[in-house]
Formats: structure tokens, sequence, C-alpha cells
């Protein structure tokens, strides 16, 4: 699935957005890694660069997938991050600001820190325009 995505995302990877398809492709290949045992963070990671690198919205069984990498891996500030922000493409707030609030408090530095710093500032200030939390 790396190799795969790799190739789809050329050089440089920053620059270059997946088609739908492409990205059904790589998914394929990492739901069928994710099967195996022991589940690995890379199976994670690969699947948010995917979503992050594709125009749309990641599907419904995709965040639950990508939630379920969160709670395999809960020590991974950076991964409860990345899907936060994932969460935020569909609307789930309540999911998105759970993830934030536990990426927090495994004390993130750098850009990470900053990263979360401005998600949780932003999710409370929606919540308080919002009269909610």
């Amino acid at each position: 699935a790396r190799l795969k995505l790799a190739d789809l995302l050329g050089d440089p990877a920053h620059e270059r957005e997946l088609t739908l398809e492409q990205a059904a492709t790589v998914l394929q290949l990492l739901s069928v890694a994710n099967a195996q045992s022991p589940r690995l963070m890379e199976t994670y990671q690969l699947g948010l660069e995917v979503w992050e690198h594709t125009g749309a919205a990641p599907r419904a069984e995709d965040l639950t997938l990508l939630v379920q990498g969160t709670d395999d891996f809960p020590r991974s500030a950076e991964l409860a991050c990345r899907t936060a922000k994932l969460l935020l493409t569909a609307d789930r707030r309540a999911e998105a600001f759970a993830l934030v609030e536990r990426a927090t408090r495994l004390g993130a530095s750098g850009p990470l820190r900053q990263s979360l710093g401005e998600l949780y500032a932003g999710l409370v200030r929606e919540a308080a325009l919002n009269g909610q939390r």
C-alpha cells in the first residue's frame, strides 16, 4: 500500500491529489493489511495520508477505521490530531474534540502542539457560538 501510494502521489507528494478511484485502490490494500494481526500504526498513517491527499471527505466506514487506529494506538498524539482533522470534514465534531483533548493530554511538542492548540481553540470557539460543550 505504501509503494502504491508513493507511486500515485509522485514527487513531491504534497502537491498532488488522488482521485477517488486511486484512493479506493490504496484503501483496499490497507483494509487487507488492517485485517492482519498485529495491527500496525503505519496502516492508519497511510490511510490518513490517502484522505489528506484526496479532495473529498472520507466515507463513514473509513473514518470508523481511522478512529479505531486512535483506539489501537492511544499514545499517538499525531494519529489523534490527524484523525480529528478528518472527522471535522465529516462534521463529527464531538469525536474530533475528544481526540484533540486526548492528544493534548499526551504532551505533544513543536508543530503538532501548535496544530492541536489551533484545533482545540477552534472547536471551543465554535461550541461557544453554538451554545454547546
